[in-house]
């Protein structure tokens, strides 16, 4: 049984004839039950343990304990030794422990058990109020010691899935991504700590790392990591995503071919997307990408047949379902334009195979129009933001978006959505009121209604000598919950970074001959104070059809306004494209690059063509 304090032994009364010895502390826990909405438990002595949402997928029966076991001594003990069960579970998200400290360490670094209960190592923290404060992956056995100058960077990558009726997470293989640390020396040059991934459990382990500013490497993704206090304890690099976790992909083309009556009668500014959650399929726009479209008046179609090797292969069996929906041209009270889902088709279930046409038949069917909503659009705002943003833009497109997003709006946009209203517009008002919109909601299931405002330039970046070239996109998106964005004027919450460089050159100009590893450099953006950074590094490059394609071939988050490109990423004699993203959410951190909420805000910038040295 540890002894809380010293008191008792200081007090001149130990040993004294007739003077009782006051005993030490008994040993105290505290049982909760905690499930995917998280919770706290707190012992009596202040010492907490924080669950966040979706740490847990279930109900699980949580002990925290002060343990009857004193810490090993050399390590520097500067507080008690708690424990915590079920012993051995790994969560999904870290969770926050604070300590209170009951001794000088300095500096203290919180020691955690290993999974494999072969010790103790030490993880980090940071001191709030007397309390060290670490984020760890699994449940250990966990005291404040002092630092011995080295850290262990421990953190999990599980990836939560989600349908409208069901929540899954998995760990993702860590293990063969690859994990380590580098930091970056005074001559530019890294040095590179291995780490180890467990494919069975998402959890990622980098012993002997120097105190200090890293950047944790799990595959071809960077985190920066030691630019705030906290950071690289409990790394989080899990996320959130639409669909089953067993979906597959198809190898070879796999068309689907829609048979469908019942339309509303088509008009020019129609449009059709068809989704299944299940298999995280989405498809929008596709009159203009599939064969024999409807036409003018038509209230069928026959054959229209769509394909993309991006959407999994929808399967019936395991629960996946197939809707169709038609959004159809409306004009709001005020005379401005919009379209809005009027019709829809659920399809019987159906297995999608690998490499053959799927033919599905249907009727579409009234959709309810008990919805309405009005905004006030400061349109402006949202373009002078996106001006500087990409070299000499050749398209800009400006739209409002009333969507459904499966499961709930607390995970951020996760997934594909449901488009209930689209309005698309080329106006540059500095206030656009839009009167009052009207529009249904009709899919089953746990979907929640968000706002999408949207301003994209788009550029086309093609290689000399190739036939063709793709699409780059650069610009603002804001999310709103439906009633935040009907309770004041619709205006960015967030601008693109300013006066981004590469090597100290503009990002905007072309470059040739540049060095393996750039410093890319950038100002804070004009308006709103971004969460996170994210420097994207795309690869252009020629097909054996003699097309330009591009690979995003890996990508650095920082909360900083500067990054040295890791080794490995930019190659001899390659071209490549940077792209800087800011975003702005209540969840997204270098600790966890990938969490989403709403609201939120991001803004981008394409930079030019960058030829590198041979």
């Amino acid at each position: 049984m540890m002894v809380l304090s010293l008191t008792s032994a200081c007090s001149g009364t130990e040993g004294q004839p007739g003077q009782p010895v006051e005993p030490s502390p008994p040993p105290e826990s505290i049982v909760k039950e905690v499930g995917v909405e998280g919770g706290v438990l707190k012992l009596s002595d202040g010492a907490t343990l924080t669950f966040p949402r979706d740490a847990l997928e279930s109900d699980v029966q949580v002990t925290m304990a002060i343990s009857e076991e004193a810490p090993p001594e050399e390590l520097g003990i500067a507080s008690r030794l708690y424990e915590f069960k079920p012993a051995g579970v790994v969560f999904n998200r870290p969770v926050t422990v604070s300590f209170p400290m009951t001794g000088a360490a300095m500096p203290p670094t919180l020691y955690w058990s290993k999974l494999d209960g072969s010790g103790y190592e030490p993880i980090g923290g940071v001191v709030e109020n007397g309390h060290l404060v670490a984020r760890v992956v699994h449940f250990s056995k966990g005291f404040v010691g002092a630092s011995r100058g080295s850290r262990t960077v421990l953190g999990v990558s599980r990836t939560t899935w989600l349908t409208e009726h069901q929540v899954r997470s998995l760990p993702n293989n860590v293990e063969r991504q690859g994990v380590s640390a580098l930091v970056l020396g005074a001559n530019g040059l890294f040095k590179e700590y291995p780490g180890q991934g467990n494919a069975s459990s998402g959890v990622f382990r980098i012993p002997d790392v120097p105190q200090g500013p890293i950047y944790l490497r799990v595959g071809t993704t960077y985190l920066m990591l030691g630019e705030g206090e906290g950071e690289g304890t409990g790394v989080d690099l899990g996320r959130a995503l639409a669909g089953r976790p067993n979906v597959v992909m198809p190898a070879r083309s796999s068309p689907l071919s829609f048979s469908v009556s019942g339309l509303a009668p088509w008009q020019r500014g129609d449009h059709l997307e068809f989704f299944s959650v299940g298999a995280n399929s989405w498809f929008f726009y596709m009159e203009g990408q599939s064969q024999n479209p409807p036409t003018v008046g038509a209230t069928s179609i026959s054959a229209m047949t769509v394909s993309s090797p991006d959407t999994g292969l929808i399967d019936g069996n395991q629960g996946d379902l197939g809707l169709l929906a038609q959004l159809s041209r409306r004009t709001s009270t005020t005379g401005v334009p919009y379209t809005a889902m009027s019709r829809i088709a659920e399809f019987p279930a159906f297995v999608q195979v690998d490499g053959e046409t799927t033919q599905l038949r249907g009727e579409m069917v009234p959709v309810e129009t008990a919805n309405s909503a009005a905004f006030r659009w400061k349109l402006r705002d949202f373009h002078v933001h996106t001006q500087a943003s990409i070299p000499s833009p050749e398209r800009r497109h400006t739209m409002l978006v009333i969507q459904g997003l499966p499961y709930d709006n607390s995970r951020g946009m996760y997934s594909g959505s449901a488009d209930y209203l689209v309005m698309a517009t080329q106006r540059d008002d500095d206030l656009l009121e839009t009167g009052t919109l009207y529009y249904g909601s009709p899919l089953q299931g746990r979907w929640a209604t968000s706002v999408m405002l949207d301003t994209v330039l788009e550029k086309n970046y093609q290689i000399p000598g190739t036939t063709r070239g793709v699409t780059l996109r650069a610009g603002l998106d804001t999310i709103e919950t439906l009633d935040d964005a009907m309770s004041r004027p619709l205006a960015p919450r967030l601008s693109p970074v300013r006066n981004p460089r590469v090597n100290g050159v503009s990002l905007f100009q072309p470059a040739s001959g540049v060095t393996p590893n750039p410093v890319v450099t950038w100002d804070a953006p004009e308006l709103g104070t971004p969460r996170l950074y994210r420097v994207a590094v795309l690869q252009l490059r020629a097909t054996p059809e003699n097309v330009t394609r591009v690979d995003t071939v890996g990508s650095i988050y920082t909360r900083g306004q500067s990054v040295t490109v890791p080794p490995g990423l930019m190659l001899p004699g390659r071209t490549y494209v940077l792209v800087i993203n800011a975003s702005l959410n209540e969840t997204s951190t270098p600790n966890e690059p990938f969490r989403d909420s709403i609201p939120s805000a991001s803004a981008t910038v394409v930079g030019a063509m960058l030829d590198m040295a041979p």
